[in-house]
């Protein structure tokens, strides 16, 4: 599974989060809630 590190566009959160695929993002920001996120890929576990 792939690691992506996100960040909100709204408050600067970054967090890593392990998804199935490239086209999963997660809902929401978990710092402010906000749904105006940019993800990047890290790398395959």
């Amino acid at each position: 599974m792939p690691i992506f590190d996100f960040k909100c566009e709204n408050c600067a959160h970054v967090w890593e989060a392990l998804l199935p695929d490239a086209k999963t993002y997660p809902a929401s920001c978990p710092g402010c809630g906000s749904m105006n996120l940019s993800g990047f890929f890290l790398c395959l576990i």
